[in-house]
């Protein structure tokens, strides 16, 4: 999906992204069976923060990942060193 949201000009990375790793996902409501990006943003952000997942800022508002954006880098490292 990454490098959809790249060629679709969602995303800025189209390698080395988190959902590469699959420590990132994006969140999409089922309402009457239908994929939408309508719900509620504020209270799934909650949930997420408050279960210590890392939510990006409202330019991404259903983006959530497991590790801190300060730690991006040091995936990224760790996979090209044992790649």
């Amino acid at each position: 999906m990454q490098t959809q949201y790249y060629n679709q000009g969602a995303s800025k990375i189209k390698v080395n992204g988190m959902h590469h790793y699959g420590i990132a996902g994006d969140t999409v409501f089922i309402i009457n069976g239908k994929e939408s990006y309508k719900g509620d943003i504020a209270l799934i952000r909650k949930i997420y923060k408050d279960n210590g997942l890392t939510i990006l800022g409202m330019w991404d508002p259903l983006h959530v990942q497991y590790i801190a954006v300060a730690d991006q880098q040091k995936v990224r490292e760790a996979v090209a060193n044992n790649g």
